[in-house]
């Protein structure tokens, strides 16, 4: 999802990736989680006009794990916009 990336710098929209991939173990060849990451956080904060937006980036055909929808339920619990992106047409629609 570099393009979603890109597109984000060059409108100068302010953003940040969110990584939660964790810590790679080369003993266990894998990522361990890292205990003070939150599991499910979307890929992408996004501040526009002051607020948060979260952007979970997907491939088509992608779909959220568990964790993720978890994540999405919270942040609806508590008014945050979030958003499942697949592309950049997929921001402009959103007006981002």
């Amino acid at each position: 999802m570099q393009a979603v990336t890109e597109y984000l710098t060059l409108k100068r929209i302010f953003w940040i990736r969110i990584n939660t991939a964790g810590v790679y173990d080369m003993k266990l060849g894998k990522y361990r989680p890292s205990p003070y990451t939150m599991r499910g956080v979307a890929d992408v904060l996004v501040i526009k006009d002051n607020f948060p937006i979260f952007i979970e980036l997907k491939a088509k055909g992608g779909r959220q794990s568990a964790d993720q929808v978890l994540f999405q339920k919270h942040c609806d619990a508590h008014a945050i916009e979030y958003h499942i992106v697949r592309s950049v047409d997929d921001l402009v629609e959103l007006g981002i």
